[in-house]
This record gives structure tokens, sequence and C-alpha cells, in this order.
């Protein structure tokens, strides 16, 4: 996970996970007690009560003082599965539903109490939320991103929208002007955290990636899929910047959006970015990213992703962002820092 909400400037610094549950109540907001001996009757989880256990580390159970409310904006295979994680066990993590809307309503008929059902997005403020997650489209990161961010910290799991630059500074003067976090997932993305560390220490001299999926996965415009038939092998569709593919692809190149965002020296138009059509990808989308740094130094990496025929999500990152979510709520948000957290565990802050 990155946190692009930028409050002042060269006060970020690296601490992992265990530094950071490690801190005292006092600078976390954690409270600890006692692990009860084995054998004692476990109680059941109660949902929605002020503390609720968020971790086990150590033989030390941690409590959060206040249960995250979490409005989801889309309501797809990921928004679902957002949903569903949340109802089953967010009384046990510290997450609760504030709102799900989605742009069709009837969906959510039959699946959720009609309390948690927002029939206009624009009535957003009238639920308090702590952190509202898009997973929808990047439209709808532009038309209420700004406003999200008046109101609540900002997940945005459509990251190609801020490939537009004027969209991102303004999220970026949003997040700081109402003090809140803007979250960007790494979803696909498999080393996310060295890429900004080279990009940082000025080391990353090149990024690339490359996406290959079943054609049945891609939602693209312009065409430029209209026509494939089922054992036609391999073909590239683009290779070039990933800030001209994020339009062609808005649904499909979020992985690339997140490299861009981490490599923010590069940025979106010096990262390249590669899609591939092949029909013999029926069970995984394959991602594959090389950093090259000084002195012919290169790293390249190939991830499988599980994935269903059709699938525009892979399987893990559904998970990746279930982590970011239990993240963000394990590092809570102190007076005096706001502290965002990579899905692999380690975590970032920055000083108000």
């Amino acid at each position: 996970m990155y946190s692009i909400h930028t409050s002042r400037a060269g006060d970020l610094e690296s601490l992992s996970a265990l530094d950071i549950i490690s801190k005292s109540k006092e600078s976390l907001g954690f409270k600890q007690r006692q692990q009860k001996p084995k054998g004692a009757q476990k109680k059941e989880p109660v949902r929605n009560r002020e503390k609720v256990k968020i971790g086990n580390l150590q033989n030390n159970i941690y409590m959060a003082e206040k249960v995250l409310k979490i409005g989801i904006v889309g309501y797809g295979h990921l928004g679902r599965f957002l949903v569903e994680r949340i109802l089953n066990e967010g009384g046990e993590v510290g997450l609760q539903l504030a709102f799900v809307w989605n742009r069709n309503t009837d969906k959510l008929k039959d699946s959720l109490p009609k309390e948690l059902i927002l029939h206009d997005l624009s009535d957003f403020t009238k639920r308090a939320t702590d952190v509202i997650v898009e997973v929808c489209h990047p439209l709808i990161v532009k038309e209420f991103g700004v406003r999200f961010l008046s109101h609540a910290n900002f997940l945005v799991g459509s990251p190609s929208a801020l490939s537009d630059p004027q969209l991102e500074q303004d999220l970026r003067a949003a997040a700081k002007q109402h003090a809140k976090t803007l979250y960007v997932p790494s979803g696909a993305l498999w080393g996310g955290q060295d890429i900004q560390k080279m990009n940082d220490s000025g080391t990353l001299q090149a990024l690339s990636i490359r996406m290959s999926k079943h054609p049945s996965c891609f939602r693209l415009t312009r065409g430029l899929l209209s026509h494939w038939t089922e054992g036609e092998g391999r073909r590239v569709l683009y290779n070039g910047s990933v800030a001209e593919l994020c339009p062609i692809a808005p649904n499909n190149v979020n992985t690339m959006a997140a490299a861009a965002i981490a490599a923010s020296k590069l940025g979106f138009h010096g990262v390249t970015g590669e899609i591939v059509s092949d029909t013999a990808l029926a069970d995984y989308h394959l991602v594959e990213v090389e950093v090259t740094g000084p002195d012919g130094f290169s790293v390249k990496t190939v991830r499988q992703n599980p994935a269903k025929l059709g699938a525009v999500t892979g399987n893990a990152t559904y998970n990746s962002f279930w982590s970011s979510l239990l993240e963000v709520q394990s590092a809570r948000v102190t007076e005096g820092e706001c502290i965002s957290a990579e899905s692999n565990g380690l975590l970032q802050k920055e000083h108000k």
C-alpha cells in the first residue's frame, strides 16, 4: 500500500510491522492484555464493540480502541469479496461496514441489510466513515475522489485514474487540506516496496511491466481487442508508456499504475507497460516486472496470479486488498501522525 498524502516533505521514515505493533499504548492507541490460560473458554466475538482483537503477536493480544468504519464503492467481484469478509470477520478484526454503493442497487437488495445500502453516492457524507474504498471504475475516482477526501480517508482501487496528472494533483491537495490519507493498494504488484526504495534513493533507472492474460479477461477501449479466436495464441496488444495505456485498459492495468506511483521519479510517462493477449493462459494472469538500476543492476520477477476465464482481477489480488484493510486497521491513525501500510507488512509513517 502506498500513501501519496504529503503533509510535510522529507518527514518519511520506514518502520517494520513489528516496530509499529510493539509501540506503547500511549503512542499508538493499543492496549495490551495477558493471554488467557490454555483451556479457558473462548468467548464469541461481539460485533461493533468498542474494543476488538486485531492481532496476535508473540503471545500478546492487542486491542483496537475503535472500530474502523468502511464504505465500499462498487459491488463487482472484488467489492462483494470485501463486503462479505467484513460482514463475516469484521467483528474479529475491528472493521465495520458503513455503507455499500453500486451503480445497480438491485444487486445489493438480496445480499445486504437495507440500512447498509447507499442508493445515491452523493449521500456518502451522511454516513460516519473512516475509510472509503473504491473498487469499481476510474471515473468514480475522477468524479468523487476529492469529495471523498473531504469526509474520510480514501483507498483508490482503480489507481489507473491517477494517470491524469491534474486529478492526482487535486487529490493530493484535498488530502493535505482535510488532513486525510490517500491510499493506493499494491494489488498484484510484486516488489513494490523495493521499487519505492530505489526510487527514493535515486537508483531506479528504468521500470517495465508486462501483463499477459487470456483475451476474455481484457476490458479495452478503442476496439483494441474486438476480435479474437480461441487457440490463436499470443498477441502483443500494446507496448509503451503506462500513461497512454491507462485510458485504453482502465480496468486491467491497475498493477502498472501502482508501480508508476511507487516509481514516482519515472512517473506514468517513464514506466513502460505491455499487455499481451494469450489464449494459453486459461488459468492465471502473468505479471512480469523488470527493474533496472546503475552499474548493470537488474531484477526480474514473474508472478502467476490464478484467475478464472473472463476475470479482470486475479485471485491473489482479492486477498491483497483484504490484507491492506487489515494493515490500515492495525496501524491506527493517531494524533500527530498518519500511518499507511504495505500489504506485505511494511509500514511508512508521515508526520503531519
